[in-house]
């Protein structure tokens, strides 16, 4: 289930372009029977992100997700009688499988919904999560400030080269044993 209003799918109208990121990002335990809350948003120029639809689901699925697109972009379809200009190149999320695997399975979305080479990105919060819980798992505890400074130095890297040079670095800085 999901709501939306016009005043919320408007937003793509002016920050769905070629560089726009889709987000979807589920929580858990936000009600009684513990669903699945996603929501489903888009990044301005500004780095804002704007709330399309929030989805209530009982089941975290491919399919489920890619039914959450679907409809979020019809409804956006049937109320300002044409399609969003942007097919959808970058897709944020917590780096779940079932989400990266509904936006590869795009053309089962009715139109060019998803690029070809639609790219997936993880959220900045989640990559320093599962880092942390990485190095604490492999006894790394020492190691984690100078990942985090790492981590939090790719995040602002302000071109391709940079982040290239800056992937190179750690990977002959951080200990074998993270990777």
């Amino acid at each position: 289930m999901g709501i939306t209003s016009k005043k919320a799918l408007g937003v793509l109208r002016y920050h769905a372009g070629d560089n726009a990121i889709i987000h979807i990002d589920g929580t858990y335990g936000v009600n009684a029977h513990r669903f699945p809350l996603y929501l489903v948003g888009v990044t301005d120029r500004a780095g804002r992100m704007h709330i399309l639809a929030p989805f209530l689901t009982d089941q975290e699925t491919e399919q489920a997700i890619e039914t959450m697109f679907r409809e979020a972009f019809a409804e956006y379809t049937a109320l300002f009688r044409q399609r969003a200009q942007a097919r959808i190149k970058y897709v944020m999320s917590d780096g779940a499988l079932e989400i990266w695997s509904a936006c590869r399975r795009g053309d089962n979305v009715e139109g060019p919904l998803f690029d070809p080479g639609t790219k997936h990105l993880m959220c900045y919060f989640h990559v320093v999560l599962r880092c942390k819980e990485r190095c604490l798992r492999r006894d790394l505890r020492q190691h984690w400030p100078a990942i985090h400074g790492d981590i939090e130095a790719m995040h602002y890297a302000r071109n391709q080269v940079e982040l290239d040079g800056l992937l190179l670095a750690v990977s002959s800085r951080w200990p074998p044993e993270f990777f």
